[in-house]
Order: C-alpha cells, then sequence, then structure tokens
C-alpha cells in the first residue's frame, strides 16, 4: 500500500524496489568473495579463486539474484502480515534448499529424486555457480542453466501480478 502513495506510478516504484535489492544482492556477493579472498588466508584457510570468466560469474549472480528477489515479492504479494511473510519464507527457503541439493548434493540423491531436485531454482543456481567456479565454463554453456532461473523469475513475476491485480493494487 506504501507504494500507492508514491508521486510515481505503481509499477515503477515496484520496479524501483526490486533494483535497489538487486544492487544490495550484488554488494552481499562482492562482499563474500572479498571474505573469501583476503580473509581464508588470514585464518588458515585456502584463498577463493575466482574463476577466469568474470562475466559468466556476474550473470550468475544477477538471474539468482533476481530469481530470489521475485521469490520474495511473490511471498510479499500473498502473505497478509509482516510475520506470515516471514515464516513462511524462512520455512519455504529451507525447502527448497533441502530440495534444491544445497543439504545433500545432487550426486548422493536416488535418480528418483533427481527429477524432484530440477524443480527448485536452488539447483539451478548451485549448478550454474559449479560450473562457473569448478568447470569453468564460458557465457554460452551456463545460458542452459541460467534458463530455468529466468523461467522460474517470470513465472513468480506473473504470479505477483496476478495477486496484485487481485487485491486491486494495479
Amino acid at each position: 500500500m506504501r507504494l500507492k502513495v508514491l508521486p510515481t506510478p505503481f509499477i515503477l516504484g515496484l520496479f524501483a524496489k526490486q533494483l535497489l535489492y538487486l544492487i544490495v544482492v550484488i554488494l552481499l556477493v562482492a562482499v563474500i568473495f572479498t571474505i573469501g579472498i583476503l580473509v581464508f588466508p588470514l585464518i588458515g584457510l585456502p584463498v577463493l579463486n575466482l574463476p577466469p570468466n568474470f562475466g559468466a560469474l556476474i550473470l550468475v549472480t544477477l538471474s539468482c539474484g533476481i530469481c530470489a528477489i521475485s521469490y520474495a515479492l511473490c511471498v510479499g504479494v500473498f502473505a497478509n502480515t509482516q510475520e506470515q511473510a516471514s515464516g513462511y519464507g524462512a520455512v519455504s527457503v529451507v525447502i527448497l534448499a533441502a530440495l534444491g541439493g544445497v543439504f545433500v548434493p545432487a550426486f548422493a540423491m536416488p535418480d528418483s529424486f533427481r527429477l524432484i531436485m530440477k524443480l527448485s531454482p536452488f539447483y539451478w543456481g548451485l549448478e550454474t555457480y559449479y560450473g562457473v567456479f569448478l568447470e569453468t565454463m564460458n557465457i554460452k554453456e551456463i545460458v542452459l542453466n541460467i534458463l530455468p532461473l529466468l523461467a522460474a523469475t517470470a513465472l513468480l513475476q506473473a504470479i505477483s501480478y496476478v495477486g496484485l491485480k487481485r487485491k486491486n493494487l494495479l
């Protein structure tokens, strides 16, 4: 409702908020990688080696970030209170992470579970980061892993749009 009172079109305010959160995601990733490069050696851990294809790393980060933002928007649209959004968001993210192979790697899962894993955006994000860091994939090679993330983003944005229309906010 606060976005509706802004002296700009609602959709522009919504886009601006998403853009701001994407900048926050980029800054968080930069901080995490900086810790891996600068702090890890100080505590006796190996230094984080960034992949040679920096463009692929940026593309993966942007894709994962906008997918996460779209999920948060969708949760926020359908939650009636902040407590509902916090509770559902936290629980659903843990479930999606478990399904996506964050807790147990994909290669350790039975074949019957691998189809379910591919329904989670965490799976595609994790596989793409693995590809960029460990297999030094380039941008052309990671597009197949980014497409499901972008499809999930489009679906979540569409669901959020429908929810906003139902609540007469658009």
